[in-house]
């Protein structure tokens, strides 16, 4: 019959290698929701992607308003085709996520929110319309927290692993 640990010496060594196991499986998922749950308040950097919680409703109902969503490095604006969603800061400084819905001969691009009846124009004191031709970053999908669904799933397999090896005795038991 085929091993499948992949370090059997090491467990050898201890007395209880069921539990040494265990206790690697219990540090490995502990380090993996903290990580998780870190990820998910975007706490932890990084240079190619970052997590934006959207706070209105214009491209409802592909984004949501309170949704998180996942930014990834902007594309070459010579790759930036309609359909697209892209992250822009719109000229009063606020950042933007809509979809493209034409690239200029200027490389400058016409978005549109899904929920809004027009396309986006932003004017200048003189009523000259200001092009949008640098992005943030391109939309990639909504992101999930799965932090709180694996806590969840973890406590409920701890207490059932607790369960099967804890010999429930009551207290009057004799023996």
């Amino acid at each position: 019959m085929r091993k499948l640990l992949l370090y059997p010496e090491l467990l050898a060594k201890h007395k209880y290698p069921t539990i040494f196991l265990l206790a690697l499986v219990d540090g490995f998922i502990i380090s993996a929701l903290v990580y998780l749950s870190f990820l998910s308040l975007d706490r932890v950097g990084n240079r190619w992607y970052q997590i934006v919680t959207v706070s209105g409703t214009s491209m409802t109902p592909t984004i949501n308003g309170g949704d998180k969503i996942i930014i990834v490095r902007p594309p070459q604006i010579e790759d930036i085709k309609p359909g697209m969603i892209v992250s822009y800061n719109n000229p009063f400084g606020q950042n933007v996520c809509h979809r493209v819905m034409e690239v200029t001969e200027e490389n400058c691009l016409i978005t549109k929110g899904d929920a809004n009846p027009d396309v986006d124009r932003y004017l200048d004191e003189n009523g000259q319309e200001i092009p949008i031709c640098q992005i943030n970053g391109r939309y990639l999908s909504k992101f999930y927290d799965v932090s709180a669904v694996l806590s969840s799933v973890w406590h409920k397999l701890l207490s059932a692993f607790q369960n099967s090896l804890v010999p429930r005795l009551s207290p009057f038991q004799t023996g």
